[in-house]
């Protein structure tokens, strides 16, 4: 979040243009890490199952 609302704090309009492919490219690097984790450490998907919420409270 704070990727993107830094171009807004100070100013630049412009500045939304990378900060939004920044952003673009960690979540689909979260949702592979995630994916990895899932295949790889034993017990991921019993806590995926206990903990709804993995980075965002209430949203994701």
């Amino acid at each position: 979040m704070i990727i993107l609302f830094t171009p807004l704090a100070l100013g630049s309009w412009w500045g939304l243009i990378p900060a939004g492919v920044i952003t673009i490219f960690v979540i689909l690097r979260l949702l592979d890490e995630e994916k990895v984790l899932l295949k790889e450490l034993h017990g991921y998907d019993v806590y995926c199952q206990k903990t709804r919420f993995h980075l965002v409270p209430f949203i994701w």
